[in-house]
């Protein structure tokens, strides 16, 4: 099963790297009052692990293993937003299950399917399949961890999270409709953001629309 086993090699070598090694933020500076902050708000949570928050310019904010990395930049209304949201991948362990239920669902409906239409057509199948499963699975551990994080947060930092989303949205539009790049940039740009500022790429990501109207 050529596509499946290169398939589980990748996901097991990016989970390892991420989680266990935290390749991405290994060159970044730890910020230690947002380390407070999300210890704090870990126990909370009910996470007993121990929680560390580096600087990451090229990281609007993710978890790798109980490491997040966030940009320094990031607003203060959104960042306890964003915090909450990764220590809810942390204590649901949403990238170990992520690799677990898309190769298990993957390899043995393949498996399952090699009698009646071959290997090869199994294999490419079962391969599809880990994509619909991917895209599925991570759309409601994101969902989740979105709306969980709303209920540890006051109401002034979500009214922080919606202008963040709002000029998200603005600036998203702001860049598809410049009219002074090329055609071809146009085309381009078009391609990427829709007519409402929400991305044509991004479909295990809740929609701005859709946090906004969650965070309200």
């Amino acid at each position: 099963m050529s596509f499946l086993v290169y398939s589980a090699v990748c996901k097991c070598s990016e989970y390892i790297h991420h989680t266990i090694y935290a390749t991405p933020i290994r060159l970044a500076e730890e910020d230690v009052d947002l380390t407070e902050e999300a210890s704090a708000l870990a126990k909370q949570m009910g996470i007993t692990r121990p929680i560390t928050v580096w600087n990451k310019a090229s990281h609007a904010c993710s978890a790798f293993g109980t490491k997040i990395a966030i940009d320094p930049s990031t607003s203060d209304g959104v960042r306890s937003f964003f915090l909450a949201r990764e220590l809810t991948h942390i204590k649901y362990r949403d990238n170990l299950w992520t690799v677990v239920v898309v190769l298990t669902t993957s390899i043995a409906f393949a498996i399952l399917l090699i009698p009646s239409v071959g290997f090869l057509t199994a294999d490419v199948l079962g391969y599809l399949l880990g994509i619909f499963v991917f895209i599925s699975y991570r759309s409601f551990v994101n969902m989740r961890a979105e709306k969980t994080a709303m209920k540890y947060i006051t109401p002034e930092q979500r009214a922080g999270a919606v202008r963040h989303f709002k000029l998200l949205r603005t600036e998203n539009l702001s860049w598809r409709n410049d009219p002074e790049v090329s055609i071809f940039d146009r085309i381009y740009r078009k391609s990427l953001i829709r007519k409402d500022g929400e991305s044509r790429f991004a479909p295990t990501e809740p929609t701005i629309a859709s946090r906004i109207r969650w965070l309200k």
